[in-house]
Protein backbone atom coordinates (compact mmCIF):
# COMPACT_ATOMS: atom_id res chain seq x y z
CA UNK A 1 0.00 0.00 0.00
CA UNK A 2 2.80 2.43 0.85
CA UNK A 3 4.46 1.65 -2.48
CA UNK A 4 1.35 2.69 -4.37
CA UNK A 5 1.16 5.98 -2.44
CA UNK A 6 4.65 6.88 -3.69
CA UNK A 7 3.33 7.19 -7.26
CA UNK A 8 0.38 9.34 -6.16
CA UNK A 9 2.75 11.84 -4.62
CA UNK A 10 4.71 12.27 -7.87
CA UNK A 11 3.88 15.69 -9.39
CA UNK A 12 3.21 16.33 -13.07
CA UNK A 13 6.49 18.20 -13.30
CA UNK A 14 8.41 15.23 -11.94
CA UNK A 15 6.70 12.93 -14.45
CA UNK A 16 7.72 15.16 -17.36
CA UNK A 17 11.30 15.24 -16.10
CA UNK A 18 11.43 11.45 -15.93
CA UNK A 19 10.07 11.14 -19.48
CA UNK A 20 12.62 13.69 -20.75
CA UNK A 21 15.56 11.84 -19.15
CA UNK A 22 14.30 8.51 -20.53
CA UNK A 23 14.06 9.99 -24.05
CA UNK A 24 17.63 11.28 -23.83
CA UNK A 25 18.91 7.87 -22.74
CA UNK A 26 17.18 6.15 -25.69
CA UNK A 27 18.61 8.73 -28.10
CA UNK A 28 22.17 8.30 -26.79
CA UNK A 29 21.90 4.51 -27.01
CA UNK A 30 20.73 4.70 -30.64
CA UNK A 31 23.61 7.02 -31.58
CA UNK A 32 26.08 4.63 -29.97
CA UNK A 33 24.80 1.69 -32.01
CA UNK A 34 24.99 3.68 -35.23
CA UNK A 35 28.54 4.75 -34.45
CA UNK A 36 29.62 1.15 -33.79
CA UNK A 37 28.08 -0.09 -37.05
CA UNK A 38 29.71 2.59 -39.21
CA UNK A 39 32.66 1.33 -41.34
CA UNK A 40 36.02 1.99 -39.77
CA UNK A 41 38.72 3.70 -41.77
CA UNK A 42 41.43 1.24 -42.90
CA UNK A 43 45.03 2.48 -43.01
CA UNK A 44 46.45 2.72 -46.53
CA UNK A 45 49.16 0.09 -46.01
CA UNK A 46 46.85 -2.57 -44.59
CA UNK A 47 46.75 -5.83 -46.59
CA UNK A 48 43.30 -7.38 -46.69
CA UNK A 49 43.23 -11.13 -47.20
CA UNK A 50 40.20 -12.65 -48.83
CA UNK A 51 38.39 -15.22 -46.76
CA UNK A 52 38.89 -18.73 -48.14
CA UNK A 53 35.58 -20.24 -49.30
CA UNK A 54 34.47 -23.67 -48.12
CA UNK A 55 35.11 -25.13 -51.57
CA UNK A 56 38.14 -23.71 -53.37
CA UNK A 57 38.50 -23.88 -57.13
CA UNK A 58 40.86 -26.30 -58.78
CA UNK A 59 44.30 -24.86 -59.44
CA UNK A 60 44.19 -26.44 -62.86
CA UNK A 61 40.98 -25.03 -64.29
CA UNK A 62 38.33 -22.75 -62.77
CA UNK A 63 35.70 -25.02 -64.30
CA UNK A 64 36.49 -27.78 -61.83
CA UNK A 65 36.20 -27.58 -58.05
CA UNK A 66 37.96 -29.62 -55.40
CA UNK A 67 38.26 -29.48 -51.62
CA UNK A 68 40.69 -27.02 -50.06
CA UNK A 69 42.95 -29.77 -48.70
CA UNK A 70 43.45 -31.04 -52.27
CA UNK A 71 44.51 -27.70 -53.68
CA UNK A 72 48.13 -27.64 -54.85
CA UNK A 73 50.25 -24.72 -53.69
CA UNK A 74 53.10 -23.63 -55.94
CA UNK A 75 56.44 -24.42 -54.32
CA UNK A 76 60.09 -24.00 -55.16
CA UNK A 77 60.49 -27.62 -54.05
CA UNK A 78 58.38 -28.81 -56.98
CA UNK A 79 60.82 -29.65 -59.81
CA UNK A 80 59.81 -28.50 -63.28
CA UNK A 81 60.34 -30.05 -66.70
CA UNK A 82 59.72 -29.07 -70.30
CA UNK A 83 58.07 -31.54 -72.66
CA UNK A 84 58.58 -30.77 -76.36
CA UNK A 85 56.19 -32.57 -78.69
CA UNK A 86 56.57 -33.14 -82.44
CA UNK A 87 54.96 -35.08 -85.23
CA UNK A 88 57.60 -35.57 -87.88
CA UNK A 89 58.95 -32.09 -88.61
CA UNK A 90 55.90 -30.36 -87.21
CA UNK A 91 56.23 -29.00 -83.67
CA UNK A 92 53.15 -28.85 -81.46
CA UNK A 93 55.15 -26.75 -79.03
CA UNK A 94 56.32 -27.10 -75.43
CA UNK A 95 54.49 -27.62 -72.19
CA UNK A 96 55.88 -27.09 -68.71
CA UNK A 97 55.06 -29.50 -65.91
CA UNK A 98 55.86 -29.66 -62.22
CA UNK A 99 56.03 -32.74 -60.03
CA UNK A 100 54.87 -33.27 -56.44
CA UNK A 101 57.63 -35.11 -54.53
CA UNK A 102 55.84 -34.21 -51.30
CA UNK A 103 52.84 -36.27 -52.48
CA UNK A 104 54.38 -39.07 -54.58
CA UNK A 105 58.15 -39.16 -53.93
CA UNK A 106 58.78 -42.56 -55.54
CA UNK A 107 57.05 -41.66 -58.80
CA UNK A 108 58.81 -38.30 -58.96
CA UNK A 109 62.19 -39.88 -58.30
CA UNK A 110 61.57 -42.48 -61.01
CA UNK A 111 60.51 -39.83 -63.55
CA UNK A 112 63.48 -37.60 -62.73
CA UNK A 113 65.96 -40.45 -63.08
CA UNK A 114 64.56 -41.35 -66.50
CA UNK A 115 64.70 -37.74 -67.67
CA UNK A 116 68.33 -37.47 -66.50
CA UNK A 117 69.36 -40.26 -68.92
CA UNK A 118 67.13 -38.85 -71.70
CA UNK A 119 65.05 -42.00 -71.63
CA UNK A 120 61.92 -40.26 -72.93
CA UNK A 121 63.54 -38.64 -75.96
CA UNK A 122 62.02 -40.13 -79.11
CA UNK A 123 59.27 -42.06 -77.30
CA UNK A 124 55.70 -41.65 -78.48
CA UNK A 125 52.37 -40.48 -77.18
CA UNK A 126 50.86 -43.76 -78.30
CA UNK A 127 47.41 -43.36 -76.77
CA UNK A 128 45.16 -40.37 -77.49
CA UNK A 129 41.75 -40.92 -75.93
CA UNK A 130 38.76 -38.73 -76.68
CA UNK A 131 35.23 -38.61 -75.37
CA UNK A 132 32.23 -37.85 -77.52
CA UNK A 133 31.18 -34.24 -77.26
CA UNK A 134 34.13 -32.97 -75.21
CA UNK A 135 37.21 -33.72 -77.32
CA UNK A 136 40.31 -35.13 -75.62
CA UNK A 137 40.09 -37.05 -72.36
CA UNK A 138 43.79 -37.78 -71.95
CA UNK A 139 47.02 -38.43 -73.84
CA UNK A 140 49.42 -41.16 -72.75
CA UNK A 141 53.05 -41.90 -73.57
CA UNK A 142 56.41 -43.07 -72.27
CA UNK A 143 56.47 -46.72 -73.38
CA UNK A 144 60.02 -47.75 -74.42
CA UNK A 145 58.49 -50.07 -77.05
CA UNK A 146 57.45 -46.96 -78.99
CA UNK A 147 61.06 -46.04 -79.68
CA UNK A 148 61.79 -48.61 -82.37
CA UNK A 149 59.54 -51.65 -81.88
CA UNK A 150 56.40 -52.49 -83.93
CA UNK A 151 53.26 -50.43 -83.25
CA UNK A 152 51.54 -53.61 -82.11
CA UNK A 153 53.61 -53.45 -78.92
CA UNK A 154 53.14 -49.76 -78.12
CA UNK A 155 51.51 -49.51 -74.74
CA UNK A 156 52.35 -53.03 -73.55
CA UNK A 157 55.51 -51.86 -71.81
CA UNK A 158 58.78 -53.66 -71.14
CA UNK A 159 58.44 -56.32 -68.40
CA UNK A 160 62.09 -55.79 -67.46
CA UNK A 161 61.42 -52.21 -66.37
CA UNK A 162 61.58 -51.22 -62.72
CA UNK A 163 58.08 -50.79 -61.28
CA UNK A 164 56.95 -48.17 -58.79
CA UNK A 165 54.60 -48.93 -55.87
CA UNK A 166 51.31 -47.05 -55.87
CA UNK A 167 51.25 -43.75 -53.98
CA UNK A 168 47.52 -43.10 -54.06
CA UNK A 169 46.52 -39.67 -52.79
CA UNK A 170 43.61 -37.25 -52.58
CA UNK A 171 44.51 -35.27 -55.70
CA UNK A 172 41.78 -35.29 -58.33
CA UNK A 173 42.12 -36.23 -61.99
CA UNK A 174 41.13 -32.84 -63.36
CA UNK A 175 42.37 -31.02 -66.45
CA UNK A 176 46.16 -30.74 -66.51
CA UNK A 177 47.00 -33.37 -63.90
CA UNK A 178 49.71 -35.94 -64.65
CA UNK A 179 49.15 -39.49 -63.45
CA UNK A 180 51.06 -42.76 -63.66
CA UNK A 181 49.81 -45.34 -66.16
CA UNK A 182 49.90 -48.97 -65.11
CA UNK A 183 48.57 -52.42 -65.96
CA UNK A 184 46.11 -54.36 -63.80
CA UNK A 185 48.73 -54.48 -61.06
CA UNK A 186 48.16 -51.57 -58.68
CA UNK A 187 51.94 -51.42 -58.13
CA UNK A 188 52.82 -51.88 -61.79
CA UNK A 189 53.60 -48.26 -62.81
CA UNK A 190 56.88 -47.69 -64.65
CA UNK A 191 57.77 -45.02 -67.22
CA UNK A 192 54.35 -44.44 -68.77
CA UNK A 193 52.25 -41.46 -67.76
CA UNK A 194 49.14 -39.68 -68.97
CA UNK A 195 48.03 -36.05 -69.02
CA UNK A 196 44.38 -35.50 -68.13
CA UNK A 197 42.47 -33.14 -70.42
CA UNK A 198 39.01 -33.51 -68.95
CA UNK A 199 37.74 -34.20 -65.46
CA UNK A 200 37.85 -37.93 -64.79
CA UNK A 201 36.57 -38.67 -61.26
CA UNK A 202 36.04 -42.38 -61.96
CA UNK A 203 39.76 -43.07 -61.50
CA UNK A 204 40.40 -40.82 -58.48
CA UNK A 205 42.16 -42.81 -55.78
CA UNK A 206 42.99 -45.64 -58.20
CA UNK A 207 45.93 -44.13 -60.09
CA UNK A 208 48.80 -42.08 -58.68
CA UNK A 209 48.68 -38.37 -59.51
CA UNK A 210 52.24 -37.04 -59.27
CA UNK A 211 52.34 -33.78 -61.20
CA UNK A 212 50.52 -31.20 -63.26
CA UNK A 213 50.86 -29.02 -66.33
CA UNK A 214 51.58 -25.42 -65.35
CA UNK A 215 51.93 -23.98 -68.84
CA UNK A 216 51.05 -25.12 -72.36
CA UNK A 217 48.02 -27.31 -71.74
CA UNK A 218 46.82 -26.16 -75.18
CA UNK A 219 49.74 -28.10 -76.66
CA UNK A 220 48.42 -31.34 -75.16
CA UNK A 221 44.94 -30.46 -76.41
CA UNK A 222 46.31 -30.12 -79.97
CA UNK A 223 47.78 -33.60 -79.67
CA UNK A 224 44.37 -34.89 -78.64
CA UNK A 225 42.90 -33.64 -81.92
CA UNK A 226 45.09 -35.72 -84.28
CA UNK A 227 43.73 -38.49 -86.47
CA UNK A 228 43.84 -41.90 -84.81
CA UNK A 229 43.47 -45.53 -85.78
CA UNK A 230 42.77 -48.75 -83.84
CA UNK A 231 45.55 -49.74 -81.45
CA UNK A 232 46.37 -53.48 -81.42
CA UNK A 233 47.90 -53.22 -77.96
CA UNK A 234 44.76 -51.53 -76.61
CA UNK A 235 42.37 -54.17 -77.95
CA UNK A 236 41.48 -52.24 -81.08
CA UNK A 237 40.65 -49.00 -79.25
CA UNK A 238 40.80 -46.08 -81.76
CA UNK A 239 43.54 -44.16 -79.96
CA UNK A 240 46.82 -44.70 -81.82
CA UNK A 241 47.89 -41.58 -83.77
CA UNK A 242 48.03 -42.27 -87.50
CA UNK A 243 51.43 -40.57 -87.60
CA UNK A 244 53.85 -41.02 -84.70
CA UNK A 245 53.97 -38.20 -82.14
CA UNK A 246 57.23 -38.00 -80.20
CA UNK A 247 58.42 -36.26 -77.05
CA UNK A 248 61.60 -34.85 -75.60
CA UNK A 249 61.83 -33.99 -71.90
CA UNK A 250 64.34 -31.72 -70.17
CA UNK A 251 64.58 -30.65 -66.54
CA UNK A 252 64.38 -26.88 -66.04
Amino acid sequence: MNKLLIFKDVTMRDAKLILYVAALLILFAACGEQKDSAPKEIPKDTVIKAQEPEDTQSVIDPQYKTKANDTIVASAEHPRYQISIKQGKYSFGDLTIELFPDVAPLHCRNFDSLVSIRFYDGLAFHRVVGKQGIGGLFIQGGDPNSRDKPEETWGLGDPSQTTVPAELNKLKHVRGMISAARNDNMNGANSQFFIVLYEWPQIDGKYTVFGRVVDGIDVAEQVAMVDVKPSPAMGGEPCLPVKKITMKIRKL
